[in-house]
């Protein structure tokens, strides 16, 4: 793991104020007994952060210690009096013990047990610890990083920063990264007949049947990862999935924050509505007025809202339907292609239908259809080169006809 050094800071013990009157301070450089009346650092129970320096300094010295899940926490037990004293940073300790603090009646010992660097911590190869490193250099050099710190009282901590440039790496390939760990994790809703679950609880329609295909290519597995779709951008960037396949439209928004393919499909927003109200939807050209269930974050969003309507966002968009089937919403804005799979006759929701083109009521162009990537990853080339090669031989036709697709497929 890359890291920067921003910092020093020290490790030291806080204690009771109250306890400080019955019990010596312990010695952090001894482990022998200091008073016959006192607790030996042998006695004395600690409170540490579970995996810090703190942690390690007290296990080397084989003090006995209770572990919790941050340092607040470690404060928390001194103050209940569940430990005798905590081992916290320095910084920590001087912004919340002491009079005027969050812990009026904790105390911080002289002696400091350590003598440390903060640094950030970035994935191994990654650029991302170069360019932070000339983004701290700068604002050194600047002042910007001393008056920042001045705000928090960090000043006597900061550590000077040495000139720096950023340098790209060549070795940061999200194909490289996927190969290497075995498998694409691909970001999914539950979206027929893009991707839904047969009767054996497997991940099949259109998009997942190409994912599987891709993830072959690539000679690695496939994962499907169901995600909120309004945190899929935040899903990709955290690396928690490899891409976000799921009939997504090509917005502006996505175009933005993504790297994306070419697109593969057409699709339109439709209005989903129960079939014995249908004489009250007929014919609109304004949704103001109607509660109308929208998955949050997608293209049926921004149309419901550019419509007029009163929306009611959920997870998804088989959410939606879900609204209007139990009449907690008027109406649903969905995907005309998720719509013809899902309602009317034979299917799951057959009290509900579906008309209106709100793309052509705003007068929009249909939607397309992308794959979205990591933005600058290289895994957008390789897939465009892997939808060329499975137009061209005609897979990607045969998948959209067992999808009942083929109308809406982009084969050129």
């Amino acid at each position: 793991m890359k890291k920067f050094l921003a910092m020093l800071l020290a490790l030291v013990m806080v204690l009771s104020l109250a306890a400080c009157g019955n019990q010596a301070t312990p010695d952090a450089n001894n482990n022998d007994a200091s008073d016959d009346n006192s607790d030996t650092p042998a006695e004395v129970t600690y409170a540490v952060e579970a995996g810090s320096a703190g942690e390690e300094v007290a296990n080397e010295k084989g003090w006995k210690i209770t572990s919790v899940g941050s340092q607040a926490d470690a404060l928390m037990e001194v103050s209940s009096g569940t430990s005798d004293a905590a081992i916290i940073d320095l910084l920590m300790a001087g912004a919340m013990v002491g009079e005027g603090t969050s812990y009026p009646d904790l105390k911080v010992t002289d002696e400091k047990l350590t003598s440390e660097l903060y640094g950030a911590g970035c994935r191994k190869g990654s650029d991302l610890a170069s360019y932070i490193n000339s983004v701290m250099s700068a604002a050194y050099a600047d002042g910007s990083m001393l008056e920042l710190a001045k705000t928090y009282g960090v000043q006597e901590a900061l550590l000077e920063q040495p000139a720096a440039e950023f340098t790209a790496s060549e070795s940061d390939s999200d194909v490289a990264y996927i190969q290497g760990k075995g498998k694409l994790v691909v970001g999914i809703t539950e979206f027929a007949p893009m991707d839904y679950k047969d009767d054996n609880g497997e991940w099949i329609g259109f998009d997942a049947d190409l994912a599987k295909l891709f993830a072959e290519s690539l000679g690695v597995s496939v994962e499907f990862q169901e995600i909120t779709w309004d945190y899929k951008v935040e899903e990709l960037d955290s690396r928690a999935i490899d891409c976000v396949w799921n009939g997504m439209t090509l917005t502006d928004d996505v175009l933005a924050a993504m790297g994306t393919s070419n697109p593969y499909c057409t699709n339109y927003q439709t209005l989903v509505y129960p079939a014995d109200r249908a004489a009250e939807f007929e014919g609109l050209t304004s949704l103001e007025g109607l509660n109308i269930a929208v998955e949050s974050g997608s293209a049926g969003e921004d149309a419901a809202v550019a419509l007029g309507a009163t929306t009611v966002p959920v997870q998804a968009q088989s959410n939606a339907l879900m609204e209007v089937a139990a009449g907690t919403s008027d109406a649903a804005v969905i995907d005309v292609l998720m719509a013809a799979e899902m309602t009317g006759e034979g299917t799951s929701y057959a009290d509900l239908i579906y008309s209106l083109n709100l793309n052509e009521a705003q007068d929009l162009p249909s939607e397309e259809y992308g794959v979205g990537f990591r933005q600058g990853s290289d895994l957008v080339d390789a897939f465009n080169t892997f939808l060329a090669e499975k137009t061209a031989d005609g897979t990607v036709l045969e998948v959209a006809t067992t999808y009942g697709l083929q109308d809406a497929v982009i084969l050129e």
